[in-house]
């Protein structure tokens, strides 16, 4: 095996990067990576019923589709990602391998981790109960492997609680959805409470796994250019991170003094698919033409604000704040 260890923090980048490595890999691969604020979603997944999208729009943390399946993720920089990319069909056999070696480099810091689940690894707490530090994800393509684990060293847990509870109106879904697990960070279990932080534990991870690779080897020529290419293409693309969503729906309803109004929406692919308007309100033609308007639009906010700019919102609800007219119209509670 040989060791790679990612410089750039761009979750974008890192994850074309392993896609990249994966297809032109001449031997295995050790990818050491960390990304900036991030909410890597799994590929079968729908992103508007795991993400809080406003509040992750607003925190400029950005949401980004993975190759594997799996449950959503929030990330940030005192999360370590690890992938074993193998060539080969002795897929199960080399992945052990890899846990194995990643269990024992927590082992020698005092952390010591089972598998629990389908994918996770779980430590006990000093209060008997088990907490999730990492969580793996694996996926085959041809005579190529990913298999890949994310660590929680000291990650913003209050960051990935926020914006990984979307509101409730968002929940009904065909997409899969995460199964949210107690979680902790290795931090706050090493021996002793060492105090080192997320940059000198992932050099320390980076020197155990060298010891385990024939070289620690820099990019190739041109490599750097197809990532980009690729990371263009798919991982900063609406379509793949957001057009891939299966079909869901939502609504909210509100008393506006316009009268009682409810929304009902149909989202597929990540657009408006079908929009409804039910209630005891008067101006029917008004929300007949706000409906044909949103049809077929991406359900982004700044679609739907593009939408309706030029309707007199305020004479149709009753309300002259029309930054809370379309979070309604995007199914938000008000």
């Amino acid at each position: 095996m040989i060791l790679i260890v990612e410089k750039e923090t761009d979750p974008r980048h890192n994850l074309a990067r392993e896609e990249y490595l994966t297809d032109h890999m001449n031997e295995d691969i050790v990818y050491l990576w960390r990304n900036s604020p991030s909410v890597i979603v799994g590929r079968h997944q729908n992103t508007s019923a795991e993400v809080d999208e406003s509040f992750a729009e607003k925190a400029a943390i950005a949401v980004v589709r993975r190759l594997t399946g799996g449950g959503a993720v929030f990330q940030d920089l005192g999360n370590i990602n690890i992938s074993f990319l193998f060539r080969g069909m002795s897929f199960e056999e080399k992945a052990q391998h890899g846990l194995d070696l990643l269990i024992e480099f927590l082992g020698q810091r005092g952390i010591s981790v089972k598998p629990a689940g389908r994918n996770d690894l779980c430590v006990k707490k000093e209060d008997g109960s088990e907490a999730k530090i990492a969580g793996t994800a694996m996926l085959q393509r041809n005579d190529r492997c990913i298999f890949h684990a994310c660590l929680l060293y000291d990650c913003d847990l209050s960051t990935m609680e926020r914006v990984l509870t979307p509101p409730a109106e968002k929940l009904e879904s065909k997409g899969i959805r995460s199964v949210r697990a107690r979680v902790t960070n290795i931090r706050e279990l090493t021996d002793g409470g060492e105090a080192i932080d997320s940059e000198a534990f992932f050099r320390q991870m980076a020197d155990f796994f060298a010891g385990h690779c024939s070289a620690l080897t820099a990019p190739a020529a041109g490599e750097e250019e197809a990532v980009r290419h690729l990371m263009r293409e798919r991982y900063q693309s609406w379509e793949w991170n957001f057009g891939r969503n299966p079909q869901s729906s939502l609504s909210a309803g509100f008393r506006f003094p316009a009268g009682q109004i409810q929304v009902d929406l149909c989202l597929e692919k990540g657009k408006i698919k079908e929009c409804r308007f039910s209630g005891d309100y008067l101006d029917s033609e008004g929300l007949t033409q706000l409906s044909s308007r949103l049809k077929g639009i991406p359900y982004r906010k700044g679609e739907v604000e593009t939408a309706v700019e030029d309707m007199d919102l305020q004479s149709l609800f009753g309300l002259a704040d029309r930054e809370k007219i379309v979070h309604f119209l995007m199914g938000g509670k008000i």
